[in-house]
């Protein structure tokens, strides 16, 4: 059903879904809330998911099947309540459905085996955590920062040139993690050590990491359903017209490659908004503050390119000759995630913000504003 558009489809799924959901398996509910998410006419779809799902978990206890079996239901259920999210259609009771019943797993994980779970009532306070990290004041090659350090979880600085963890560079900000003690899961790879998303080598920015089961499973609740906001600035080709708000294109991604935009693969949504339209040697660029729906390997990168306008100094979404022109601009691309917004285990929002790297402080200043003439 992926790329189909037809209402009367999307009635006849839904009537027929509506009779038989209970006999649907969790993986089958997940793809179809996949290819519904993608249309207005799947809301009522999404909706009969979302309500056998949120039955699903209330009436289920996650331990009475191997932990295994569980982390694919989590992975299925956490995809289900994504596709909502793209579709503006997460519903509250299928939404703290999968609050209670992953982080209770979380908590079972971080309390070891035999012991009795039992979940606080979070408060309900509201009180916001700002942070702001001055990395202008940093030296161009700098070891990774601590911006944010909470009981749960905390945010990092990722310097340039520093990967998160897949152990393909000499800097690895994981190597950085354990070294401070924060809990068993950052030795987990199964859960991705505790880290919420990653940034590529070259880029800069804030990284998210949890120090326990809960506030990792607690975190990709947020990360699935849309509460948590990622802010981006960009340098990048060309002028953008200030009109262009948004790319909407599917991606795809293996190994090794590049990800492909606009053919097949997963729904994907980056928000844009153009600062400023500067020039340099290299030709014309564009300040872009960037926010992502989606979180794609390489999504703005991709998504950039895709629309004529790639990231600058991007070995892998430019030519070749293109690439040699930038680096005697800068020597390594012109990303930076400046802003996270998340919620504590409080529920209360925390907001960490850090500055623009010297490095492409220095580039900025190269650069000249578009003439009004």
């Amino acid at each position: 059903m992926l790329g189909a558009s037809n209402a009367a489809l999307f009635e006849t799924l839904h009537n027929h879904m509506f009779a038989q959901i209970s006999e649907f398996a969790v993986a089958d509910l997940l793809l179809t809330s996949w290819g519904a998410s993608s249309h207005l006419a799947g809301s009522a779809l999404l909706r009969c998911i979302q309500h056998e799902l949120a039955s699903r978990l209330h009436d289920s206890d996650p331990f009475e099947i191997s932990l295994d079996a569980w982390r694919q239901v989590r992975q299925d259920v956490l995809g289900a309540l994504w596709a909502a999210s793209f579709a503006g259609c997460v519903h509250e009771c299928f939404l703290k459905a999968c609050r209670y019943a992953i982080s209770r797993a979380g908590l079972a994980l971080d309390a070891g085996p035999g012991l009795k779970v039992v979940l606080s009532a979070p408060s309900t306070a509201f009180v916001q955590t700002q942070v702001l990290v001055d990395t202008q004041s940093l030296p161009m090659q700098c070891e990774p920062q601590v911006a944010l350090d909470l009981v749960d979880r905390a945010v990092l600085f990722k310097p340039p040139g520093w990967e998160v963890l897949d152990q393909t560079a000499s800097h690895q900000l994981l190597q950085f993690v354990q070294v401070l003690r924060w809990g068993p899961i950052t030795h987990d790879a199964q859960q991705q050590h505790g880290f919420l998303h990653r940034l590529d080598v070259p880029s800069s920015g804030l990284i998210l990491v949890s120090k326990s089961y809960q506030a990792y499973y607690d975190l990709q609740v947020q990360l699935s359903s849309g509460g948590m906001l990622r802010d981006y600035v960009i340098l990048s080709h060309g002028w953008i017209a200030p009109g262009r708000e948004a790319v909407r294109a599917s991606l795809c991604w293996s190994a090794g490659t590049q990800t492909d935009a606009a053919g097949q693969g997963k729904p994907s949504y980056t928000q844009l908004k153009v600062k400023a339209h500067v020039h340099h040697g290299i030709g014309a660029l564009s300040s872009i503050a960037v926010r992502i729906g989606t979180g794609r390997t390489h999504q703005i990168r991709s998504h950039v390119a895709h629309i004529g306008h790639a990231v600058v100094c991007d070995s892998l979404y430019t030519s070749w000759v293109t690439f040699q022109s930038d680096i005697g601009l800068c020597d390594r691309n012109c990303l930076h995630r400046y802003r996270l917004v998340f919620l504590n285990a409080n529920r209360r929002k925390c907001s960490a913000a850090v500055q623009i790297p010297a490095d492409l402080v220095e580039v900025l200043a190269q650069l000249k504003g578009r003439s009004k003439a």
